[in-house]
């Protein structure tokens, strides 16, 4: 398993032959996209370069550390995958001024057992209501952003328990050439690749990379590797400093809170320190 070399740390041989410096994100810049996708809050601390290794295996496999920054990450809804069994009663917004963020409405405004905002089924049978806590714990497994399949608007955001994993899978439906998106908050996960053939040789060769995403980081994959095989084979929690720690007490902490939500994220305290968000946008067809 492997990770980019940070600029600060002493990477081994095998990284450095493996994973190149391309460029840098200029702080400037990682600044100016945190505060307009934050309506321009002052941020907690400066924004540093985001450097993008390249992967010598996965032409066009590029990493990019730190890309988003902790107020990007602490504000994380359109569709999401228990709407076609349950009617789901959305927060309304707690404020509606005009410097309020664009995500002023949260599910974890609610109480965890809250039998008023109970998930009814569309067609009860043998199945009981959901509380809140099973919603956001267990049962919430994606949701979706914007339009599906219209880049960049769109995404799918997928939430990964301790225990969850992405099946190994290729875009083989997908019929358009530009790259995929992906970016990861939370806990760390291992994400992995494969390409070539079994007993092939030369640029056939079976590969395989296995990279260690942090809360923060963003992969592309263009070129070749958009084609790879790929999956996201686990999540790691319970180790210390595996959950960042702007992460780990989240909900509590998000930017721009009011003093009723404020309160009301202290029941739902360290929600992300078994859990993983992972952000992907692609485009499928022109």
């Amino acid at each position: 398993m492997s990770r980019p070399p940070c600029r600060t740390s002493l990477a081994d041989e095998k990284q450095k032959r493996v994973w190149q410096p391309a460029r840098c994100i200029p702080a400037a810049r990682v600044e100016a996209a945190c505060k307009a996708y934050n309506r321009d809050p002052p941020l907690l601390k400066p924004a540093t370069d985001a450097p993008i290794f390249e992967h010598q295996d996965f032409p066009s496999l590029q990493v990019i550390l730190g890309l988003l920054l902790p107020e990007t990450q602490a504000n994380l809804l359109h569709k999401i995958n228990l709407q076609t069994n349950y009617n789901i009663p959305y927060p309304l917004p707690t404020n509606t001024s005009a410097s309020s963020h664009q995500f002023d409405a949260s599910f974890f405004m609610r109480d965890r057992a809250g039998l008023e905002d109970l998930l009814l089924l569309k067609l009860p049978k043998n199945q009981k209501p959901l509380n809140h806590e099973q919603l956001l714990h267990s049962k919430l497994r994606w949701l979706t952003l914007g339009e599906q399949y219209d880049w960049p608007p769109s995404g799918v955001v997928l939430i990964y328990g301790s225990k969850d994993f992405m099946p190994v899978h290729r875009d083989v439906s997908e019929k358009f050439q530009r790259a995929f998106a992906s970016f990861s908050v939370g806990c760390d996960g291992i994400f992995i690749l494969a390409r070539g053939e079994d007993g092939g040789e030369g640029d056939l060769a079976p590969r395989t990379g296995a990279i260690r995403v942090r809360s923060g980081d963003g992969v592309h994959l263009g070129g070749e590797a958009r084609w790879a095989w790929r999956t996201r084979a686990r999540t790691i929690p319970g180790i210390p400093g595996t959950c960042s720690l702007h992460m780990a007490d989240w909900p509590v902490g998000t930017p721009g809170a009011t003093s009723q939500g404020e309160k009301a994220y202290k029941k739902w305290k360290g929600y992300m320190v078994t859990k993983r968000i992972n952000v992907s946008c692609r485009q499928v067809w022109s």
